[in-house]
């Protein structure tokens, strides 16, 4: 962004005002504020003076000094209403991954994120625009380049090019080496447990040392965590504060976590806005709503309001697996390319087994979407039926490979 774009940007918001201008201003800024430290300050200000502590507190946080006790409390708790076990501190912050986190709101932070952190600026790079070109340019021809390669093996043709044995030798490099850069950034299943772990477990010390503080970060996660232990912690709490209209709300997914009475009250909850689908304000208010089956005690919180619980699954189209490990299998394209080009003796033979190999994995995809038990009738017939498609192409390959 420009000086002079920038110099506009904090100016707009120097005033108090309501304006859409101002507004369109505040957007804007929020928008690039993780790389301009001026326009976080203008921010900052802005909302001091319009009366807003937690999100003054959020955009002059990372100014030491800047923010005023009651500015941090207020930014504390905006930050747990957000909780979901990843690095939720960061990114509602807007901060760089390798940027130092403010030491107010560190102990917020699951450690493996801390210690992720410093590595933030390979990964700036590889998610620049520089290094997205470079790495689309080298996907796209290693692929393109290699299935031509496959191809002329197939049908019996020669493929003797040093230069494209070059290309394709130098773009699957390229490719293996995004690859690893990439998955060097991506948390680990066991990460992700961890850092799972971590935000229940600290939100139940924050409940302990600061009520309003763990109570918030507990709420926030039970609309993304299936976890018994956190609804439980907010059951519990209820009760401590005689609110049994909460203990019904947030302990009714589980079963026989609530008592009638709690069910009764959160069903009065539920009815006093009579004009709004009883089913949808119960699953919203409970944070239950989550595309799984009715479950627990909320048939009888239904009940007890006069609904009947929806049929599960009825219209819900569920994703296949992961685009991911759709696109996986394409990697056999350069490196099938490769063996041809190093044993063009075998190139009909090798051509031959890496689409069928191919065609495989796909195949194995669709049988494991079409296995799954979430999914509509229809839907799991089409991947059946592709599954079975696949798989004798795989078949058919592997028998002319020989």
């Amino acid at each position: 962004m420009k000086k002079r774009e920038l110099d506009v940007l904090v100016q707009q918001l120097a005033g108090d005002e309501r304006t859409d201008e101002v507004r369109a201003a505040r957007e804007k800024a929020k928008a690039r504020a993780h790389a301009h430290p001026e326009l976080r300050l203008a921010l900052a200000e802005h909302y001091r003076r319009l009366g807003d502590p937690a999100q003054a507190g959020r955009w002059g946080v990372v100014f030491p000094g800047w923010s005023r006790p009651h500015e941090i409390a207020r930014l504390r708790l905006f930050l747990l209403q957000h909780a979901d076990g990843g690095d939720f501190v960061r990114r509602y912050l807007a901060l760089w991954k390798a940027t130092p986190l403010p030491p107010e709101v560190l102990d917020l932070v699951a450690p493996s994120f801390v210690e992720r952190a410093p590595r933030g600026d390979g990964a700036l790079f590889l998610t620049g625009c520089g290094g997205g070109l470079i790495a689309l340019t080298m996907v796209v021809l290693s692929l393109t380049t290699g299935a031509n390669v496959l191809w002329l093996a197939l049908i019996g043709q020669p493929t003797e090019h040093e230069a494209v044995e070059f290309v394709i030798t130098g773009t699957v490099a390229g490719f293996g080496a995004l690859l690893v850069a990439v998955a060097s950034r991506i948390p680990s299943e066991a990460e992700k447990a961890a850092d799972a772990e971590f935000a229940v477990s600290r939100a139940l010390q924050l409940l302990e040392q600061r009520p309003a503080e763990g109570r918030a970060m507990l709420q926030s996660l039970a609309k993304t965590a299936d976890s018994p232990t956190v609804r439980g912690a907010l059951v519990d709490d209820a009760r401590r504060r005689r609110s049994p209209t909460d203990a019904g709300r947030w302990g009714c997914p589980e079963p026989g976590l609530t008592t009638p009475e709690e069910r009764d009250a959160f069903a009065s909850l539920v009815m006093r806005k009579p004009a709004k689908d009883p089913v949808e304000r119960l699953l919203t208010l409970s944070a239950a709503w989550s595309g799984r089956p009715i479950r627990g005690d909320i048939p009888d919180v239904l009940r007890r309001v006069g609904a009947t619980a929806p049929r599960p699954f009825a219209d819900v189209e569920y994703p296949g697996p992961a685009l991911r490990w759709w696109f996986a299998p394409l990697v056999g394209v350069p490196l099938g390319a490769v063996g041809c080009l190093l044993l063009p003796d075998h190139a009909h033979v090798i051509a031959a087994i890496t689409v069928a190999l191919m065609a495989a994995s796909w195949a194995g995809l669709c049988l494991v979407a079409a296995a799954s038990p979430l999914r509509p009738h229809r839907n799991r017939i089409d991947y059946a039926a592709a599954s079975a498609a696949l798989a004798a192409t795989a078949v058919g390959f592997a028998i002319a490979a020989w």
